[in-house]
């Protein structure tokens, strides 16, 4: 794993980052599985509007399958930070655009 691209407890880190860098325009994916909510909240005090998105089912893959990854997703679905069914999760592309 490369350190650098870590997202951090939740796995939304990065993104957050992202968000903060100041970017006029900022396509983003967003996983229902890496506290969705926090990172649109964010997004939000930053200044950013939803322009246009795409969202797309996918299967749980290997990593996110993984025993120790899945019982550390599934205690963030407890807490309001994750969100999925027992087969699949949403992904969804997200072009953010200063207000």
């Amino acid at each position: 794993m490369m350190p650098e691209l870590w997202g951090g407890l939740d796995g939304s880190g990065l993104t957050r980052d992202l968000l903060s860098a100041g970017f006029d325009n900022t396509m983003l994916m967003i996983s229902a599985y890496s506290n969705p909510v926090q990172t649109l909240e964010h997004a939000q005090k930053q200044g950013y509007a939803v322009t246009d998105f795409l969202i797309t089912p996918l299967p749980f893959g290997t990593y996110s399958s993984e025993p120790k990854v899945k019982a550390w997703i599934e205690g963030m679905k407890g807490k309001g930070q994750a969100f999925y069914s027992s087969r699949m999760y949403l992904l969804a592309g997200v072009l953010f655009e200063k207000k």
